[in-house]
């Protein structure tokens, strides 16, 4: 029996991409992965796609932009396996459309606000709303997916290589 046996973990816009990969590898070292996805005939294309790979996997709805939905994930993994070992918040967007250039004085404040919802203020939600079941296991974990883009360094740096990619909503965000 491997360590990662009976352990659960819940990977927020697991149905592709880091968040399916993740996901994956969790999968591979003998977890339950818990795949959240807003579109959830997607999730569970991306979860039976796991099951066939011999892993522990499911898919429940998860919108980073619909509060009821952090309480949902609550009640399902509470029902379903009183406890959460592992949190992984890697939903997140982008808004922006960029031109190659820094937008940080034309992008909308419907951006900059959408932006924040999904990529900070959604995280602290769930975050919150799951430690209850998190603070049952003794080596409970709380994974927050960033981006290069966040690096404070980068961005000061004169000809950073991150110049092209200066989406202000976005890396604001992830920076915080």
């Amino acid at each position: 029996m491997s360590n990662y046996e009976n352990k659960v973990a819940f990977i927020s816009g697991a149905n592709r991409g880091i968040g399916f990969e993740t996901a994956k590898k969790l999968g591979e070292l003998g977890m339950t992965v818990v795949l959240g996805a807003r579109d959830v005939t997607k999730g569970k294309a991306a979860a039976s796609e796991l099951v066939s790979n011999g892993i522990n996997a499911e898919a429940i709805y998860y919108d980073a932009n619909d509060s009821a939905s952090a309480n949902n994930v609550y009640v399902y993994l509470d029902k379903h396996y009183g406890k959460l070992d592992i949190l992984v918040n890697n939903a997140g967007v982008n808004h922006e459309q960029l031109m190659g250039k820094n937008n940080s004085s034309s992008v909308s404040q419907d951006a900059l606000q959408n932006t924040f919802q999904t990529n900070l203020f959604a995280v602290i939600e769930l975050t919150q709303k799951l430690l209850p079941l998190i603070s049952k296991v003794p080596e409970g974990r709380i994974v927050n997916l960033s981006s290069i883009l966040a690096s404070l360094t980068l961005h000061s740096m004169p000809n950073s290589p991150i110049d092209p990619a200066k989406a202000f909503a976005y890396n604001a965000s992830k920076t915080a």
